[in-house]
């Protein structure tokens, strides 16, 4: 059976993962706003500086998606990485107790 110390580490890092997700929404909504600011006030705007404005938010903006989309596979990362560190763990427990049984069979 894995120590208490292996089972906290697994679980805090699905809980990790769930908080990443959790503001992958809240992330994306603040790029849209920025956008659509973005948007608003184009029209305000001329020339060169209003191209240079435009072009650094949607930059930014694609930056920042990336960035999203990064934390997300980070998120899914920890999952699977939990995954596999729990069942690991199971068969490390399936091999020793089946080795703690052809001990007290030989004896």
């Amino acid at each position: 059976m894995a120590d208490i110390t292996t089972q906290q580490r697994i679980g805090a890092q699905r809980d990790a993962a769930q908080k990443v997700l959790t503001k992958k929404d809240e992330f994306n909504n603040l790029i849209r706003q920025v956008r659509e600011a973005n948007n608003g006030l184009r029209g305000g705007y001329e020339g060169g500086a209003a191209t240079g404005l435009t072009n650094l938010v949607e930059n930014w903006a694609e930056d920042a998606a990336r960035l999203v989309s990064e934390f997300e596979s980070f998120a899914q990362r920890l999952v699977d990485t939990d995954a596999n560190t729990a069942a690991s763990q199971d068969e490390q427990t399936a091999t020793f107790a089946r080795a703690a049984r052809q001990i007290r069979t030989s004896i």
